[in-house]
C-alpha cells in the first residue's frame, strides 16, 4: 500500500502539515468488507448510544442535536451551560494495535475474524508516494489506516471505553433520564454539563484514558465554551474567572467554537446561518470558473441547477437541528437573491429567464418548507 499526502494548513516544507491517505490493494479491500458486514452487528450491540459517527441510519446532524436539545433544556430553565470541545493531535494515526486488538477480543470479534484483522496490522509495511518517485517501504506500528474501510470501525471500538466512563460518571448533562454528556462524532467529542467543577472532573477522565491509551489532547486547541442563561441577578453568582486544564495547561474559553459543521454560541442560531452564507459564498465563487457568472456564462436553468446543487446544500446545512429565527431566514432569502442576481445580472433575457430568476428566489422558502 502507498501513502498520498495531502498538505494541510500551514508550509509545505513541515512533514507534520500532511496527513497520509493509505491505499490498498483490491483484494485488501474486498477482505475488509467481508470483515466489516461480519462485525458490524456486534459492534452495532455494544456501542454508546452517544456514538453518532460513521454509524448506520445515522448523520452528523444525530450528533449535533444531542448538543442542541441540551443547550435548549438548559435554556428553558435559565441554567449555566458549559460545553468543551475536546481535539485529539492526529486520533486515527496513533492507535495502539496491541491495546485495539484486546479490545475487539472482549468485544467477542474473535476467531478467524479476529486473526484477519490482527494480520492487517501485523508487520504492515507502507511507503509515501510524491508524483512519479516513491520512498523505501517502513513498518506501520501503530495507527489505524485513514481511507481503510474498517477504520471508522476499529476507531469506533478503541474509543468506545471513553464514553462509557464519561457515561458512569453521572456528571454530566442530562434531559430527565437521557444522558447527554458526550455527543461524539468519531474522535470529535464534546463534554457537556451545568457546573464547572463537573467539567473539570470529565475533562479529567478523558485525559487519563488519553495517556492509557497513549494519545494526546491538545490543550490549545481544546476549548470551553461556556453559555450562561442565567437571570443577570443569578449570573453574576456563577465565577466568570474559572479555568479549565489539560495537563496542567489552560485552556482557552471562548464566545464560539466549530462542532460538526455548526458554528456553536450563545445564539447558535444566528451564528450557524452567517457561517452558511460565508461558505456558501466561497462555493459561488469557486464555480463561477465553471461558467456561473455573467455575460458569456451558462444559460440560466443550468446555472440554477449548479446553485441547486452545490450552494444550497451549503447554505442550508445543520439547520434542521439549530432552527433558525425569522431574521436569520430574511438573512439566507437576501443571500440567494444575491447570488442570483450575480448570474443573470449580465445575461441578455429571455422568454425562460423571469421564470427561472422567480423560482432561484423562492426556492430557499420551498426547500426550507420541505425539509421543516
Amino acid at each position: 500500500m502507498c501513502l498520498q499526502s495531502s498538505r494541510k494548513k500551514g508550509t509545505n516544507l513541515d512533514a507534520r502539515n500532511y496527513r497520509g491517505i493509505t491505499v490498498t490493494p483490491a483484494i485488501t479491500k474486498i477482505l475488509e468488507s467481508v470483515l466489516r458486514q461480519r462485525i458490524k452487528p456486534i459492534i452495532a450491540a455494544q456501542q454508546n448510544n452517544l456514538q453518532r459517527g460513521f454509524t448506520e441510519n445515522s448523520s452528523p446532524m444525530n450528533c449535533s442535536l444531542i448538543l442542541e436539545e441540551f443547550i435548549s433544556d438548559r435554556k428553558d430553565t435559565k441554567s449555566q451551560t458549559y460545553v468543551a470541545f475536546l481535539d485529539a493531535k492526529s486520533a486515527f494515526d496513533v492507535v495502539s494495535h496491541s491495546s485495539l486488538m484486546r479490545k475487539l477480543f472482549h468485544w467477542g470479534i474473535q476467531g478467524q475474524n479476529w486473526s484477519l484483522i490482527d494480520s492487517l496490522h501485523r508487520n504492515a509495511k507502507s511507503f509515501v508516494k510524491w508524483g512519479v518517485g516513491r520512498s523505501e517501504s517502513f513498518e506501520i506500528r501503530q495507527g489505524v489506516r485513514q481511507g481503510g474501510i474498517l477504520s471508522t470501525d476499529l476507531y469506533k471500538i478503541y474509543v468506545n471505553r471513553l464514553l462509557d466512563r464519561l457515561s458512569d460518571s453521572c456528571l454530566g448533562g442530562r434531559i430527565g433520564e437521557i444522558n447527554c454528556v458526550a455527543p461524539t462524532y468519531a474522535d470529535d467529542v464534546a463534554l457537556v454539563c451545568d457546573k464547572p467543577d463537573n467539567l473539570q472532573a470529565l475533562i479529567n477522565i478523558a485525559v487519563d484514558y488519553s495517556h492509557m491509551e497513549r494519545y494526546h489532547l491538545q490543550p490549545t486547541k481544546s476549548v470551553v465554551l461556556p453559555l450562561d442563561y442565567t437571570p443577570r441577578r443569578q449570573s453574576e453568582t456563577h465565577p466568570s474567572n474559572y479555568t479549565w486544564t489539560i495537563n496542567d495547561t489552560d485552556m482557552p474559553v471562548v464566545k464560539e467554537a466549530m462542532h460538526v459543521g455548526l458554528m456553536r454560541s450563545a445564539n447558535t442560531q444566528e451564528t450557524t446561518v452567517q457561517e452558511n452564507i460565508k461558505k456558501a459564498r466561497r462555493t459561488i465563487y469557486s464555480l463561477m470558473a465553471s461558467g456561473l457568472h455573467g455575460e458569456n456564462g451558462l444559460d440560466p436553468e443550468t446555472s440554477l441547477h449548479l446553485i441547486q446543487t452545490y450552494v444550497l446544500p451549503v447554505l442550508l446545512y445543520g439547520l434542521e437541528v439549530s432552527i433558525p429565527s425569522t431574521k436569520s431566514i430574511e438573512m439566507l432569502e437576501v443571500s440567494t437573491e444575491g447570488s442570483s442576481s450575480r448570474s443573470y445580472r449580465y445575461q441578455k433575457p429571455s422568454r425562460t429567464q423571469p421564470s427561472i430568476y422567480c423560482q432561484e428566489r423562492s426556492l430557499l422558502k420551498v426547500r426550507y418548507t420541505k425539509e421543516f
